[in-house]
């Protein structure tokens, strides 16, 4: 199995990489506090609405 992700901590990959066969991870960061939003300039949340907008829009 491959796992691939744009950012995640070094705790996150070090706690699955005995159960997948490849990680694949632009952006590691060793800090103690992590959050996804810090690896991006331009982050912002994203209502549900706006998500079933975006999947029904994908599925066309």
């Amino acid at each position: 199995m491959v796992v691939a992700v744009p950012t995640s901590s070094l705790v996150a990959i070090e706690r699955i990489e005995n159960h997948v066969d490849k990680i694949i991870c632009l952006n590691i960061r060793t800090g103690p506090i992590f959050a996804v939003a810090d690896a991006y300039e331009r982050w912002y949340d994203l209502e549900d609405e706006e998500v079933v907008e975006i999947l029904r829009y994908a599925k066309r």
